[in-house]
Order: C-alpha cells, then sequence, then structure tokens
C-alpha cells in the first residue's frame, strides 16, 4: 500500500530532473546559436572594413589618374565581395534554421 505513492513520487521527481535538464540543455544550444550569430556578424563587420578600405584605395588612385590600376582593383575587390555574401547568405540561413529549431 506504502509502495504505490513512494513509486510515483519516483516518477514525479525523475520527470521534473528530466525537464530541468531539457531546459538547460536548451538555453544552452540557445546560448550557442547566439554566439555563433555574434562571431558571425564580428567577422562580417571585420570584411566590410576591409573592403571599405580597398574602395578608398580605389578612389585615390582614380584620383591621382591612374584609371588602369583602379580598374584592376576594383576588379580585385569584386572578386573578394562575392564569397562574402555568399557567406553571409549561408550563415544567416543556417543560423534562422537553427533558431527556428530551437
Amino acid at each position: 500500500m506504502l509502495l504505490l505513492p513512494v513509486l510515483l513520487l519516483r516518477v514525479a521527481v525523475l520527470r521534473l530532473l528530466r525537464l530541468l535538464v531539457l531546459r538547460r540543455l536548451l538555453l544552452l544550444v540557445r546560448a550557442a546559436v547566439l554566439l555563433l550569430a555574434v562571431l558571425l556578424v564580428l567577422r562580417l563587420l571585420v570584411l566590410v572594413l576591409v573592403l571599405a578600405v580597398l574602395l578608398v584605395a580605389v578612389l585615390l588612385l582614380l584620383l591621382r589618374g591612374l584609371l588602369p590600376v583602379a580598374a584592376l582593383a576594383l576588379l580585385a575587390e569584386l572578386r573578394l565581395l562575392l564569397p562574402v555574401v555568399l557567406v553571409a547568405h549561408q550563415a544567416t540561413t543556417a543560423l534562422r534554421s537553427c533558431w527556428k529549431a530551437v
């Protein structure tokens, strides 16, 4: 007779512990996703700053009258920009899907 309440209490405690572990795990996953998002934003900011410096260099070349060199530098900058855009798109899509899954 006394065994049934003890078993019910044990089951309730085990379910509560499982729920607490799952909540903590969920919080850890959300924190990891947010950390990845922050690192992605910082990486993209650095790449944008590098591209801005390159653009200023191209403008300075244009002002000095070095049109062929400026054109080559602009083409090189555009070659750098395409992978940045692709990586940013893929990363934001992955983060969005991770956030929806969590």
